[in-house]
């Protein structure tokens, strides 16, 4: 067999089909399938097996193989020559033409023969598989590569494209190719860029072939006519503006129309594509952790099942009665006593014929019972005040216990230390005048005619750094210049609120 007189090398990332076109083209012949049978094989065998190097090769001069994979799996081309593309994700049969690219490049890119390329990225074209002059499909086997059978040129046989689909079509290219020019054109859309690069090739893929064959999981009412269109528009909605893009998808799109107590339930379409493994599936990881994250987070309407959380490395918001006693360490029946007393509330949610409850404990009043608890007098006597004063600066909220103790009225000495801790953390004795006079706490606390509700407003100003003490190491040692004292009665109209601290008592009382 003589070689052809025009043996052109394929370029990086060329088609096969396309460079036997473009080798057609280049020896003068009408179609490709020309140059088939020229070689002894069929007409319409457009393969990458090793029966068609092997005699391709003999007409070129040189091993085909070289340049193509040998995969008898992978029906028309390989992307390169180690990353094989079951044929499930290829659309060869019936070619993409970007006039553009072929101008500039001179070959047909190998890109657009995968499933998914419905368009150019690089040049915002979504692609036309008719001609447009004699509306025919197109076909490889024409007589080159901007021409058709008609005898046309395809010069402008594509459409805009969406900047939707370009963005994802420019993220799947830079996931092929590591494409540098797409990783630019796609910052923009925020990408969970770190995660897809961890992911295999195939389970990249399997995202927009999960979504095309679950329609549910497409954009409602959208303005795309293909399946393929639709899944790579939800493909974009998901995946862009990470995880607040994914997150907003969810709550608009993909969520189950009853409630459900679990959030697997509730959202079973997208967690049996994603997150279930199954036969042919297996879960992608970083969109399991993100979905458990977006119902602990945002959604807040189901639980969470631990496996989840623990395969998602999270610690629950969301929870039953039953996990919100083990979480605040307390019974069932005292969490109901929380509930009833006001301390706590729980959102209803129906399961089957019975009432569930369930609780979102970042908003909780305080933190999980842990350490010693004190009852009222206790606590007053580890402050070294009186059970008055303690009850006062309760009521007036100067004292948050943000601690749960055991029993509802009870006080946890954790939350005792913490805010003792921020009291005397206010004490600045580089303030401290030898001139100036001074009063203790403890000394004013010894005046009938003082309110203790007075005094805890006091503590809670000195929180707030409208006055602040020049010593103490305790509470009722805590020290003022009386100076600073009358300053602060002026300007709270000369009295503490509810309390009586007048400016003409004061006088006598310093």
């Amino acid at each position: 067999m003589k070689t052809l007189v025009v043996t052109p090398r394929p370029f990086p990332y060329e088609s096969f089909p396309g460079y036997l076109l473009r080798v057609s083209e280049s020896n003068g012949y009408t179609r490709p399938s020309l140059i088939l049978t020229y070689a002894g094989i069929d007409n319409d065998h457009f393969t990458t097996n090793p029966s068609v190097y092997s005699s391709l090769s003999q007409a070129l001069g040189f091993n085909l193989a070289d340049y193509f994979s040998c995969s008898t799996h992978n029906k028309y081309a390989s992307l390169t020559h180690d990353i094989e593309i079951p044929d499930v994700y290829m659309g060869s049969h019936s070619p993409r033409v970007c006039p553009i690219c072929i101008k500039q490049n001179g070959y047909h890119h190998n890109f657009f023969d995968t499933k998914y390329a419905i368009g150019c990225p690089d040049h915002a074209l979504a692609f036309n598989r008719q001609c447009p002059t004699c509306d025919r499909k197109l076909r490889w086997n024409r007589p080159g590569l901007l021409k058709c059978n008609c005898g046309q040129t395809l010069e402008h046989i594509n459409s805009e494209l969406s900047e939707d689909l370009t963005q994802i079509l420019h993220l799947i290219k830079w996931k092929l190719y590591k494409d540098e020019q797409s990783l630019n054109e796609i910052s923009a859309s925020s990408y969970p860029l770190d995660h897809l690069e961890n992911l295999d090739l195939l389970s990249f893929l399997s995202i927009f072939k999960r979504l095309e064959l679950r329609p549910q999981l497409h954009i409602q009412n959208s303005s795309y006519s293909t399946a393929r269109e639709r899944s790579l528009e939800a493909a974009h909605a998901m995946l862009s503006h990470w995880p607040n893009g994914f997150w907003d998808y969810l709550e608009n799109h993909a969520a189950e129309p009853e409630p459900s107590l679990n959030i697997t339930t509730q959202f079973r379409t997208f967690y049996f594509a994603f997150c279930k493994a199954g036969q042919k599936n297996k879960p992608i990881t970083f969109l399991h952790t993100s979905f458990i994250d977006f119902g602990n987070q945002r959604w807040k309407k189901c639980t969470l099942d631990r496996r989840s959380l623990h395969r998602a490395n999270l610690i629950p918001n969301i929870m039953g009665i039953n996990a919100l006693a083990e979480y605040l360490k307390v019974t069932k029946p005292t969490v109901m006593q929380y509930m009833k007393d006001g301390l706590i509330s729980g959102k209803k949610i129906k399961a089957g014929a019975s009432i569930r409850y369930i609780f979102d404990v970042s908003s909780l009043p305080f933190l999980p019972s842990e350490g010693e608890s004190l009852d009222q007098r206790h606590a007053a006597a580890w402050l070294k005040i009186s059970p008055n004063l303690l009850k006062a600066l309760k009521s007036e909220r100067v004292l948050i216990l943000d601690r749960l103790a055991v029993g509802t009225h009870g006080y946890n000495l954790l939350s005792l230390e913490g805010f003792l801790k921020k009291v005397l953390g206010t004490v600045v004795k580089s303030r401290r005048n030898n001139n100036g006079a001074t009063v203790t706490l403890q000394d004013i606390l010894k005046k009938k005619h003082i309110q203790h509700t007075a005094i805890a407003k006091l503590i809670g100003l000195t929180l707030n750094g409208e006055i602040i003490p020049i010593d103490g190491t305790n509470l009722p040692s805590l020290t003022f210049l009386i100076d600073d004292l009358q300053k602060l009665q002026l300007q709270h109209n000369l009295n503490f609120l509810t309390g009586k601290i007048h400016l003409e008592t004061s006088k006598s009382l310093f």
